[in-house]
């Protein structure tokens, strides 16, 4: 496949698997973006975390959730992220990432 193939064929999946990633799989993956060219013009390389555990994952996303409430400059001008709680269940989220 090439590359404008994959970008019209992309899709986004919000139905997710409790299965385990293979460790071997997350390394090749991170290997083949780290291939990337840098994202800023001073040549920072790239870094990547690997989260495991959906606890671990659900209390980072509640505290990105927090720090975003906290530091929006109007909360009129995105009722969308007070309703993001509701919108996720909606969706079909993973249950342990609806509400923390």
């Amino acid at each position: 496949m090439n590359v404008i193939d994959a970008i019209h064929s992309r899709r986004s999946i919000r139905s997710y698997q409790s299965n385990l990633v293979d460790r071997g799989l997350i390394d090749s993956v991170i290997w083949d973006a780290a291939q990337a060219p840098p994202p800023f013009s001073g040549q920072v390389p790239w870094t990547f975390h690997v989260i495991e555990g959906v606890e671990r994952i659900a209390a980072l996303g509640a505290r990105a959730m927090g720090y975003a409430r906290a530091t929006r400059p109007d909360s009129s001008s995105r009722p969308w992220l007070d309703q993001l709680p509701d919108l996720l269940e909606c969706a079909g989220a993973h249950p342990d990432f609806r509400r923390a």
